[in-house]
């Protein structure tokens, strides 16, 4: 069996906006073929703490590791260049083109040769077997001509994720990918992540907590900017602690 690896690692992580704590002394770490899930109430900073995994804000302390490569300091650019992807809290689905045309989109920019967004652009015999490939993978070769803006909710969700492991991922940095689905898309998207985790490390930051639950290797708890539990499922589940603070009736 394969020797679990720490793809991604957060050591005594901090960040203020004023007088407020958004983050204290977060410890967390991605281990590769495993799904991180990180919840916590709103307000509690897990998007400010994604944003500085990405590269968008930087930690007032601690360090920030990607293949045990220190990344505290490089642009979000750099950190996707280096596999470091987030999806889903902004779109970045383009409507006015196909489903093919922005999975493509995705494939040329990883590979930093995008021309221009908005103008006809060809894909050479690799760029579209590596486009099929994926458009197979989440079932949505049948649609790859359809208007991305014409699409169901549920699968502008699956094509968001296609457009994310078409930049070639070394971890996934998911923000709510399930929000608005009904139970038939999320019980596909559990599939399709169930899926994608056995290569793809994913840190998960999510309110569906039968998602969380049926997705999780480690849940780790947030509330006002500190990690107040960490640990599997079971643990999670049985925690006073974070049944006070989040989970209630949720459990």
């Amino acid at each position: 069996m394969a020797r679990k690896k720490e793809i991604l690692k957060l050591t005594g992580v901090n960040k203020c906006f004023g007088s407020i704590i958004v983050a204290k002394n977060i410890n967390l770490a991605v281990i590769s073929n495993q799904l991180h899930a990180l919840i916590g109430p709103n307000g509690a900073g897990k998007t400010t703490l994604i944003k500085m995994i990405s590269g968008e804000l930087k930690p007032d302390e601690g360090v920030i590791m990607l293949l045990d490569r220190k990344v505290d300091h490089l642009s979000e650019i750099a950190r996707v260049h280096l596999g470091c992807i987030r999806s889903f809290q902004v779109s970045s689905i383009i409507g006015s083109m196909t489903v093919f045309e922005n999975v493509l989109l995705a494939v040329k920019q990883k590979r930093n040769i995008l021309k221009m967004l908005f103008r006809k652009f060809q894909s050479n015999f690799s760029e579209s077997n590596f486009v099929y490939q994926i458009l197979n993978q989440l079932s949505l070769e049948s649609i790859e001509k359809k208007i991305a803006s014409n699409l169901s909710h549920g699968d502008k969700r699956k094509l968001e994720l296609a457009m994310a492991l078409a930049m070639g991922p070394k971890t996934l940095l998911l923000d709510e990918p399930f929000a608005g689905l009904d139970q038939a898309e999320s019980s596909k998207l559990i599939q399709l992540l169930l899926s994608i985790k056995k290569n793809i490390p994913i840190l998960l930051i999510e309110h569906d907590m039968r998602a969380v639950f049926a997705l999780a290797d480690k849940i780790s708890v947030l509330n006002e900017g500190e990690i107040i539990e960490s640990g599997s499922v079971e643990k999670i589940r049985r925690s006073k602690l974070v049944q006070n603070a989040y989970l209630g009736d949720d459990l």
